[in-house]
């Protein structure tokens, strides 16, 4: 199994340290991926109950990430997103301050 992760990355981050940004739909996003990684899963920790004919397990999940897949993106790009939940209580404070 295989999937891709998209970001939006902040091209203009050097602008939220200033005093002129005062708000969000000042940045400029860029799209940016995919993030190719494959799916491994695997069962352990099996067991049988013969009293209740069950079979019972657990699953292992590990991710590889496929350069193949992700053309020029690497794990290791700098990409600048929202702290959504930041951005939720500054607009909360601003509201009620």
């Amino acid at each position: 199994m295989q999937f891709s992760v998209y970001f939006f990355n902040i091209t203009n981050v050097d602008l939220i340290s200033t005093k002129r940004f005062t708000n969000v739909k000042q940045l400029k996003f860029q799209q940016v991926g995919p993030f190719v990684f494959d799916e491994n899963r695997e069962k352990i920790d099996i067991s049988f109950d013969e009293n209740e004919n069950t079979v019972a397990y657990k699953h292992k999940k590990v991710y590889h990430f496929n350069q193949n897949l992700s053309g020029n993106n690497m794990l290791n790009d700098q990409i600048n997103v929202l702290n959504i939940f930041l951005v939720s209580i500054h607009k909360l404070f601003h509201v009620f301050i």
